[in-house]
């Protein structure tokens, strides 16, 4: 009997640690900072007034994007190596050093199993949206 309480209270402690945890960190609305990209690209961003990217547990604010009001999905988001960046979202971008830290993640953000941005972040304070040409927008 002492073993089923036991049993039961671990239990009830790891489902407690499991609720605990909160979302990931890079879930939250991050603010535009640096564009890098040829001088058109980085003009062209500009001339859209974008200045940030949403990111909620079912959806997507993105000025860049038609966005996604619901079925946001971010299962594709986890750690990868640049090597592995280039092979998963192509050649067209060049990768900051940043993402070799730890913990950093990069990955597809989705809308109803679409692939509709590229993103990655190194912490709560820094992540990269990769857009259209070859730009890259630092994230804060």
């Amino acid at each position: 009997m002492k073993a089923i309480a036991i049993l039961a209270a671990s239990m009830l402690l790891s489902a407690g640690a499991c609720s605990a945890a909160g979302p990931p960190y890079w879930l939250k609305d991050w603010t535009f900072g640096e564009i890098s990209g040829s001088k058109d690209a980085k003009a062209s961003v500009a001339q859209t007034g974008a200045n940030h990217l949403g990111l909620e547990a079912d959806r997507v604010v993105d000025p860049l994007y038609e966005g996604c009001p619901t079925g946001a999905n971010y299962d594709d988001i986890k750690h990868r190596s640049r090597a592995e960046l280039s092979r998963h979202f192509g050649t067209s971008w060049r990768f900051p050093a940043t993402l070799d830290a730890p913990g950093s993640v990069a990955g597809w953000i989705r809308c109803k199993g679409v692939n509709v941005a590229p993103v990655a972040f190194v912490n709560s304070n820094l992540g990269y949206r990769f857009f259209e040409d070859g730009i890259v927008i630092t994230l804060h």
